[in-house]
């Protein structure tokens, strides 16, 4: 069994920032109704990471296991504006950027199985 606490980096692709192109629009921003503005952009962001791990030997060459691993970080997994307008900043303002990020906790799960070969354990003299 294996526990570990550490840091990840993580590439994501999501929709380019846009917006409705008035005066506090980002230099080179489209507007959010043209098609071209669902093109993707790709993105490297930063995360803590956490998981558990088990690992399993029932014979002297092969093994086992599995890994569950916890990364949160935010990111706007709709591609849609969804959030940064109004009073407390929940409703949309007819732009998509940073502000329409919201929290997920992504989950990971590795399966692996493990040969040794040779097969056979030599023990030396």
């Amino acid at each position: 069994m294996s526990l570990f606490v550490g840091g990840a980096i993580v590439g994501l692709q999501q929709r380019k920032h846009c917006g409705d192109k008035g005066a506090d629009a980002e230099p080179g921003e489209k507007n959010c109704g043209d098609a071209s503005s669902f093109e993707l952009e790709s993105k490297i962001t930063g995360a803590p990471t956490f998981g558990l791990g088990l690992n399993f030997y029932p014979t002297q060459f092969f093994g086992f296991g599995a890994e569950w691993r916890g990364i949160p970080f935010s990111w706007n997994t709709s591609g849609f504006d969804v959030f940064g307008g109004g009073p407390d900043g929940n409703f949309p303002d007819d732009k998509v950027n940073g502000t329409d990020e919201a929290f997920h906790f992504n989950n990971m799960v590795t399966i692996n199985f493990t040969f040794r070969l040779p097969t056979k354990v030599q023990v030396s003299p």
